[in-house]
Formats: structure tokens, C-alpha cells, sequence
């Protein structure tokens, strides 16, 4: 078995912002593929050197049964340990949101046959409302399965899907602190130079020269131009971000 650990969709300053205690890493899902060897395809070429065509449809459409058998005793023995919702098709709907399961199970369906499943690629998505660090032991867990019973494996392939966990509730109560000393300065906000008003109810910028148009920015914008305008700020705010 392969792990893969992909790190490409953490936000590109996800660390300034955890060094401020505001976010932190954690994962998204974890990516399941069968990847056939070298020594796969040369057993594959020698299987189908000199078969009718009739015959090379047969070993190939073999082929794929097989590996989608595979994977599918793969996800069977996942789910059958962990909480995975949306794998059996006959279950009773739950919200997306619901805390009471783990991993959301989801797979393409072969083209030809559209209710059959296509095992040969799925991916269980952790509960985006479980606390990061549940997540992240959850995974472990996972990995530690999934190592016990196809370390061995040469066909089978894990990505661990990494991504940015903002603490929103944090993020605001910040920005409600540092909101009146980046108020009517002078600031640049997507590419456009302006200043931040408050009309009362929320943070807005006021375009350089208009009367009356302003846009609506978010917390995430507020803590981003104080620390333009106030360098000094840019340490840490506290060791580690608290979850």
C-alpha cells in the first residue's frame, strides 16, 4: 500500500494565520485508487498476446471485475469498522451535517451500467462538523486499519487530502477587537484603494472617490489590512491555535 499525504489545497498563508492561533491543518478526505504495477501490465500483455479480439475483451473486462472487487472488499472492511455514511445505498438519509457519522463514502458508477458502482476510485470525506483535531485522529485510525490489513499491498493507493481549518469565532472576535484603528484609513482591498467604514452593522470599503457604493467585507479582510497597516503586529498572537 501507497500513502500519499497532498498538501496542495492548504490556503498558500494558511500558516500566518496559524502562527497567529487562528487556523490550523487538517484533513479532508482520504483518496482510495488501485494502481496497477509494472509487473501488472507486463502479465497483462502476455495474457492478451495472440487472443482474438473476442478474447482480449474478455480478459480485460475480467481484469476490471477483479480490481473493482478488490476495492470494493476494501470499503466493505472500512465501513464495516468505521461510521461511513452514504455506503449502504439503502440506509435511511442523514443531513450532511449530522455529528453521528465519521466518513462520507462516494464513487463514481461505471458508464455502461449506471447503477452499478465503480469501486476502482472513492473517497470518505471526514464530518466537516467534527472538531480538526477529531479529524486528524480519526485518520490515524484509519491509516492504522487500512496498514494492518494491506500494508502489503502494491495495487492499493491512500491520498490523505489535507486542508486549512479557519477558527471563525476566533477570526471574529479579533477583528471586533482591532475594527475602530482600521476604520477611515487609507487601504488597498482586492487590487482597489480605498478605506474601511462602518455604517452600523458591519465593515464595508469605500472605493477612493465614491459617494455611495461600498462592498461588503468579511472578518478574514479586516485582520488582513490591520496587519498591512500595522506591521508590528504580524507575531503571534498565541503558541498554537486551540480547538
Amino acid at each position: 500500500m501507497t500513502i500519499v499525504h497532498d498538501k496542495r489545497h492548504l490556503d498558500p498563508d494558511w500558516e500566518r494565520w496559524a502562527k497567529k492561533g487562528l487556523a490550523q491543518e487538517s484533513v479532508y478526505s482520504l483518496r482510495f485508487v488501485y494502481l496497477f504495477t509494472q509487473a501488472d501490465r507486463e502479465k497483462e500483455r502476455q495474457m492478451l498476446a495472440g487472443k482474438s479480439d473476442e478474447e482480449r475483451v474478455q480478459l480485460e473486462t475480467d481484469i476490471v471485475n477483479a480490481r473493482d472487487d478488490f476495492m470494493k472488499r476494501v470499503a466493505e472492511r472500512v465501513a464495516s469498522t468505521f461510521i461511513c455514511y452514504n455506503f449502504d445505498p439503502n440506509e435511511e438519509p442523514a443531513r450532511f451535517d449530522d455529528v453521528r457519522w465519521e466518513l462520507y463514502f462516494w464513487c463514481n458508477h461505471f458508464q455502461d451500467c449506471p447503477g452499478r458502482r465503480d469501486y476502482s476510485y472513492f473517497t470518505l470525506t471526514f464530518n466537516r462538523s467534527h472538531p480538526p483535531k477529531w479529524r486528524l485522529a480519526l485518520c490515524k485510525r484509519v491509516l492504522a486499519f487500512l496498514e494492518q490489513h494491506y500494508g502489503q499491498n502494491p495495487n492499493l493507493n491512500v491520498a490523505v487530502q489535507y486542508t486549512t481549518y479557519y477558527d471563525e469565532d476566533r477570526i471574529h472576535t479579533e477583528a471586533l477587537k482591532v475594527r475602530d484603528q482600521v476604520l477611515n484609513k487609507r487601504c488597498t482591498w482586492q487590487g482597489m484603494a480605498g478605506k474601511l467604514v462602518f455604517n452600523g452593522e458591519r465593515v464595508l470599503f469605500m472605493k477612493r472617490y465614491a459617494r455611495s457604493k461600498a462592498y461588503r467585507v468579511s472578518d478574514f479582510d479586516v485582520l488582513n489590512i490591520y496587519w498591512a497597516l500595522h506591521p508590528e503586529e504580524g507575531e503571534e498572537l498565541v503558541p498554537a491555535c486551540q480547538t
